[in-house]
């Protein structure tokens, strides 16, 4: 059982269904602020 697609996705989903904007950064979560939309991590 993987929590990415039990837990994590239908969450977003759900985020999703309400009007939140998802991004989907797939494995490479900290790769850098300019696909996450952060400033910075601080």
């Amino acid at each position: 059982m993987s929590e990415c697609t039990k837990i994590e996705r239908p969450f977003l989903q759900q985020l999703k269904s309400l009007g939140w904007e998802i991004i989907d950064q797939g494995q490479d979560i900290s790769s850098g602020s300019a696909k996450n939309q952060r400033a910075s991590f601080r």
